[in-house]
This record gives C-alpha cells, sequence and structure tokens, in this order.
C-alpha cells in the first residue's frame, strides 16, 4: 500500500499541482518522485516535435507535469541521500537484532 501511494503522488498519474495538501508529503518523501523527475527530462527535454495535438514538442509534456526547469543533479543527491540513510537504517537492524542463530 505504501508503494502504491508513492507511486500515486510522484507526479505522473496526480500532477504535483492536483494533489490535496495534506497528501502533499508524499510526494516529498517518495523516492519515485526523484528517479522519475531525471527520467522525464532525460526523454523529453531534446524532442522537438510531437504529431500530438495535445503537446507540440518535448519541453511542452515536462511544462505539464511540472518538470521543467529543474536540475537533475538535485533529484540525484536525494537519491545517493536516501540509498545511505537506507544502507545505515539496515545496518543497525542487522547488527541489533540479528542473532546469526539459524
Amino acid at each position: 500500500a505504501t508503494y502504491g501511494f508513492f507511486m500515486l503522488c510522484e507526479g505522473f498519474l496526480i500532477v504535483k499541482e492536483d494533489i490535496p495538501p495534506w497528501f502533499i508529503w508524499g510526494h516529498y518523501i517518495a523516492f519515485h518522485t526523484y528517479s522519475f523527475r531525471p527520467f522525464m527530462v532525460n526523454e523529453f527535454q531534446n524532442i522537438d516535435y510531437f504529431n500530438s495535438p495535445q503537446y507540440k514538442d518535448g519541453p511542452a509534456v515536462l511544462e505539464f507535469y511540472e518538470m521543467d526547469g529543474h536540475p537533475i543533479w538535485e533529484d540525484m543527491v536525494v537519491l545517493i541521500g536516501y540509498t545511505c540513510a537506507l544502507q545505515v537504517i539496515f545496518a543497525f537492524i542487522l547488527q541489533v537484532w540479528h542473532t546469526g542463530k539459524r
């Protein structure tokens, strides 16, 4: 359920602007947000033309999803921080509760 909630709040199914104020925290703590944005920028930033009535080019897609002008390196720093934090948490859990018995 938590994974699904984070997927819902990452910005694809519900655009950040449409997330209710009491659920916006889900957008910021979900690691999906920080992996999805660089993917979108990488895929759509350099597309010059779409044969679509809704979007004229790649930057229009990014503007719709509110991902235009966002630096990718910030998301990468957050993901590295998540990785380090989770490694420390799991190492602590294993150190404290793992007895080595089978």
